[in-house]
């Protein structure tokens, strides 16, 4: 167990480098674009255009992650539904497949708190000690 743990957090801290490499570039691709607009257009210009570039990529962002997030709505066959439940059954425990319709209910509240947790964690070192002591006594 404490091996899948290692790993599991080996790749979320991978993920984050690999986020945090990204984020920079991003930042280097949009001020290289803004030094290119700023040799034809006044500075002022250049920075609209760019930071309006900017919020369009976030918009088209949000978009498409909304897209993946809402469920598909589309009518499955009795035998589907049932094939469904029976593998969400093995697949998880009996605590687990009750939160997940009330998780799915309160999607916006669960993302909230997972964002809030998330903060809390990335700042607050004690919080961190004491979810990973938490983890230790359960391992």
């Amino acid at each position: 167990m404490r091996e899948r743990l290692a790993q599991v957090l080996t790749g979320l801290a991978v993920v984050c480098l690999a986020l945090t490499v990204f984020l920079g570039g991003l930042g280097f691709l949009i001020a290289a674009g803004y030094l290119a607009l700023a040799e034809v257009l006044p500075p002022a210009a250049a920075a609209a255009l760019t930071g309006l570039g900017a919020l369009l990529l976030a918009v088209l962002l949000l978009v498409v992650a909304r897209a993946v997030m809402l469920p598909r709505r589309h009518r499955a066959s009795p035998t589907e539904a049932e094939t469904g439940e029976a593998k969400t059954g093995r697949a998880s425990s009996g605590l687990g497949a009750a939160l997940v319709p009330l998780l799915r209910e309160n999607l916006a509240l669960t993302i909230g708190s997972v964002f809030a947790a998330g903060v809390i964690l990335g700042v607050s070192p004690r919080a961190r000690r004491t979810l990973w002591n938490i983890i230790e006594r359960q391992l």
